[in-house]
C-alpha cells in the first residue's frame, strides 16, 4: 500500500495517479510564492482546527515535505502550502490527546505541533517506521517494515520523546501498516482476523513489559 494511505478513511485516495476524492482526481498545485512538491502520499485531517496536513516523503526517507492543504470540492482541487522541509513524514497521524500531529520515516518519529508549527518532540526506534495509531489516551504504536512495532506510554509527558515506558516487540516481517484507533476511521470497522491477532500479539507483549516493570 505504498501509495494508497489512510486518507482513504474519507474517501481520499493518493497513489501513481495523483490525488482523487471518491474517484474524482484533484489538481495539486502550490500556494502562491512556495515552492513544494506536488508528489502527496498522504493526507491527515486536525479535528481540532479543522485543517488537512499533507506529507511526501517515500518510504523510509527523511528528507520530505510537510505542510496544510486545502481542498476545492467544486473546482476538484488541492492547493499545498509547505510547513517543514527534509522532515521524516511518511506516515501521518493526528493525535487527539495531545492535539498534535505524528509523522514517520526511517528509524524517526517527530511530534508536531500545529500552534507552534514546529516539532516538539522526536522519538527513535528501530526502522524502517512506515503507518503509526494512537489511541488518543497517550500511546503511540508506529509499524516498522523491520517487522517491530514501536510502543510508547507518553501519557505523562503529552511529548513522545519523553515516554515513561517504551517497548519494541518483534511481531512479523514487513510490517507496514496500523488501523486508526481513534478519531475519524478509527471505529465501525471490523479488522480481519489476522489483524486482530497480530495486534493482541504487540498488546500482549506491552503488557507483560509493564507488568515485568511495575514488579
Amino acid at each position: 500500500m505504498e501509495r494508497r494511505r489512510r486518507c482513504a478513511d474519507w474517501g481520499l485516495t493518493t497513489d501513481w495517479r495523483g490525488l482523487s476524492t471518491n474517484g474524482t482526481p484533484y489538481s495539486v498545485s502550490c500556494a502562491p510564492g512556495t515552492a513544494c512538491s506536488t508528489d502527496v502520499r498522504g493526507v491527515i485531517l486536525d479535528t481540532t482546527n479543522n485543517t488537512w496536513y499533507y506529507e511526501t516523503a517515500f518510504d523510509g526517507d527523511i528528507n520530505g515535505q510537510f505542510g496544510s492543504v486545502v481542498f476545492d470540492d467544486i473546482l476538484h482541487t488541492a492547493v499545498l502550502t509547505p510547513i517543514l522541509f527534509d522532515v521524516p513524514a511518511h506516515g501521518l497521524t493526528f493525535d487527539p490527546f495531545t492535539n498534535d500531529i505524528i509523522f514517520s520515516s526511517q528509524n524517526v518519529i517527530d511530534q508536531f505541533n500545529p500552534v507552534t508549527g514546529t516539532i516538539v518532540s522526536t522519538l527513535n526506534g528501530p526502522g524502517n517506521f512506515d503507518q503509526s495509531a494512537v489511541d488518543g489516551k497517550g500511546h503511540l504504536f508506529v509499524a516498522s517494515n523491520s517487522g517491530f512495532l514501536e510502543f510508547a506510554d507518553y501519557r505523562a509527558t503529552g511529548l513522545i520523546g519523553t515516554p515513561t515506558f517504551t517497548a519494541s516487540p518483534f511481531l512479523a516481517p514487513a510490517l507496514d501498516d496500523i488501523a486508526p484507533l481513534s478519531g475519524l476511521g478509527g471505529g465501525g470497522q471490523v479488522p480481519e482476523p489476522s489483524s486482530i491477532l497480530l495486534f493482541g500479539t504487540a498488546l500482549a507483549v506491552v503488557g507483560y513489559r509493564l507488568r515485568k516493570r511495575a514488579a
